[in-house]
């Protein structure tokens, strides 16, 4: 290759150089917004899920605001036919049973039907979880409990937590962590105070802020109890 065919070569290179580096970074750009502005749908999209699926039978005096970002609600994990009481006692016919998982004494919180005619549930604090059976044999559920369930038809599994906004690595975060757990994001990032929170006029509003776009306002119904 002579001089002059050098010369040129490299003019060409810088040329094609100059046109290249900017529209690279126009299109990582272009990326980087497209990216934040998914994970923005995505944070709205998680939270709306979350709250239709641990509301759908909540009723007022189970969901909590106790700060305008921070709600305590009982998760329902799940229910069933009662096939059998005594005064410490629940059991639940396995076949029967629909539920998430598994009832867990170290997390959860049981309701069992007290008044089916005028459909008051009572609390009860949920003392061990094992394998049984009904009165004609079938494999069952025996949940010992802290108060008297006699006579109780019905029961239903409730997991506390508490739904809030805190900050890690530098981003604020949607977390979810039962009473004294540490918080566990599952979706964000938001702004600093990207989440709102109030009860009232029977529904549960809920205004979230991911760190791109506009905020969001969800409304989840929520029935007196």
């Amino acid at each position: 290759m002579s001089l002059i065919e050098l010369l040129v070569a490299l003019t060409i290179m810088g040329i094609t150089g100059l046109i290249t580096v900017p529209l690279v970074a126009s299109t990582g750009r272009i990326a980087s917004r497209a990216t934040a502005a998914l994970a923005a749908e995505r944070t709205t999209a998680s939270l709306s899920a979350l709250l239709r699926h641990d509301l759908r039978l909540a009723t007022s005096d189970e969901v909590i605001p106790t700060s305008p970002s921070l709600l305590w609600l009982a998760r329902p994990v799940g229910e069933g036919p009662v096939c059998g009481t005594t005064t410490t006692t629940l059991v639940v016919r396995a076949s029967a049973w629909q539920g998430d998982r598994v009832p867990d004494p170290t997390r959860d919180v049981v309701q069992f039907l007290e008044d089916p005619v005028a459909g008051i549930w009572r609390d009860a604090v949920l003392l061990a979880v094992s394998s049984g059976a009904c009165p004609d044999g079938e494999p069952a559920l025996r949940l010992q409990v802290g108060a008297n369930p006699s006579g109780s038809g019905h029961l239903r599994i409730r997991e506390p937590v508490r739904l809030t906004t805190y900050p890690s690595g530098g981003a604020h975060w949607l977390g979810l962590a039962g009473p004294g757990d540490p918080n566990q994001p599952f979706a964000g990032p938001v702004t600093n105070g990207g989440l709102t929170l109030t009860l009232s006029g029977g529904a549960l509003q809920a205004v979230v802020a991911p760190t791109v776009g506009t905020a969001q306002t969800l409304r989840f119904p929520v029935v007196a109890p």
